[in-house]
């Protein structure tokens, strides 16, 4: 009886887990749907800055780092012009996106509420990631 209890919780554990994908500093995927983290803007994926840093690259890799295999919950806030779902992404009730721009992976996006132009100047007078580097946000780059 036991084993039959126990192995029907693993079942039920193993429906309730998603597949998370991390295609870059700034995107999950979820399931079947795309999340872009709202009020970020990371590195593009194979962006470098100086000393050839790859940003991208290394904002990607703490994402990934930060999600680890732990349960995501996002808060929707609406679509991307690529149809990407924005919205506010916490692990173990951590914000993945304040926590990106915390490290310097990412800059405070131009959204209506700048929500995390405070974390991003701490992270540039402190030199962290991409402000260590001089990075330029990738729209911006000539």
């Amino acid at each position: 009886m036991r084993h039959k209890l126990l192995l029907g919780l693993a079942a039920m554990l193993g429906a309730c887990t998603q597949s998370v994908q991390v295609a870059d500093g700034e995107t999950i995927i979820v399931g079947a749907t795309h999340y872009r983290l709202w009020g970020i803007e990371a590195p593009d994926l194979h962006q470098t800055c100086i000393e050839e840093w790859p940003a991208g690259l290394e904002a990607r890799r703490l994402l990934e780092q930060l999600i680890g295999t732990r349960p995501i919950v996002c808060e929707e806030r609406g679509l991307d012009p690529y149809r990407r779902t924005l919205a506010v992404c916490r692990v173990d009730g951590v914000d993945l996106g304040a926590t990106m721009v915390d490290a310097g992976m990412a800059w405070a996006a131009e959204t209506s509420t700048r929500a995390y132009v405070g974390v991003e100047r701490e992270a540039r007078e402190r030199g962290r990631g991409i402000h260590a580097f001089s990075c330029r946000p990738a729209a911006t780059d000539p």
